[in-house]
């Protein structure tokens, strides 16, 4: 008489919940050879240890529960092959959304480090910057609440979690010394691959740059200095001025600890 093996062995064995043989069992998957009529135990047969191995590996695979029953009832080679192929080609679209994921992380991690390592807080620097590619919103932003929906509208239209955006004010209010509203909201690509959403630029150039720490509405001296400093250096703007908020409230209360960036495109002016 061949020896049995009862639904605890088999979990055991497989490293397999009971549970899931249970579940397994209910939906015709995979069967007990024999079940006792008066205590409802389930016992196992070794033939089937090869089957179960089968459904595991599938599963370990990927592999949905109806996919498995269906291969392991129709188990041709044309099938094995078409199934394994299917499965690889999801494999590869996962690995290369998590590679997406950890190049995001990586370049957070270096970007948030590296701002926290910060020294030339409200020094003004020039910058020459190649062209950059955005996504970009053109919007009037008067408010927060204005602000709230027009990045919730970006990251529909990016179809992603935004945690770090620029925002833009337009060279007339520049001119004039008005910096309360913006005139367009952005964000970069965080990796080196090329992204088809993006559907705007920030222009090569020079620009004027300068880091500082504080929220939008304590802006309006940084752009003041770099006013002066265009004046007194002979440069006038050439477009719309950047801000970059690199960390805020979303990461910290602490507003000593918020850094933002203004970056001013430039030309000499002769």
């Amino acid at each position: 008489m061949k020896k049995l093996f009862s639904i605890g062995e088999i979990s055991k064995i497989f490293n397999i919940s009971v549970a899931t043989l249970r579940y397994y069992d209910a939906i015709d998957l995979f069967k007990p050879i024999q079940t006792d009529p008066h205590s409802g135990y389930r016992y196992y047969s070794i033939d089937q240890f090869e089957e179960l191995s089968k459904i595991r590996y599938l599963r370990l695979m990927g592999v949905s529960l109806k996919e498995t029953k269906n291969i392991c009832e129709k188990m041709t080679p044309e099938n094995y092959l078409l199934l394994l192929k299917k499965q690889h080609e999801k494999a590869v679209q996962e690995y290369n959304r998590l590679q997406t994921v950890i190049n995001k992380f990586t370049h957070r991690i270096n970007e948030i480090e590296e701002a926290r390592r910060c020294k030339d807080l409200d020094v003004i620097r020039i910058e020459h910057l190649q062209e950059r590619k955005v996504l970009r919103l053109h919007e009037r932003i008067a408010s927060r609440s204005e602000l709230e929906l027009a990045i919730r509208k970006l990251e529909k239209m990016a179809n992603a979690y935004l945690e770090k955006v620029g925002l833009t004010i337009s060279c007339m209010d520049l001119s004039r010394h008005y910096f309360k509203d913006y005139n367009s909201i952005f964000v970069m690509p965080e990796d080196s691959q090329e992204d088809t959403k993006m559907n705007s630029t920030l222009p090569a150039g020079d620009y004027v740059c300068i880091y500082y720490r504080g929220k939008h509405d304590e802006s309006p001296p940084y752009y003041e200095k770099l006013l002066n400093y265009l004046k007194e250096n002979n440069y006038a703007a050439c477009g719309d001025p950047v801000r970059f908020i690199i960390i805020d409230r979303t990461f910290t209360e602490n507003r000593k600890m918020y850094l933002a960036e203004i970056q001013i495109p430039v030309e000499k002016i002769i």
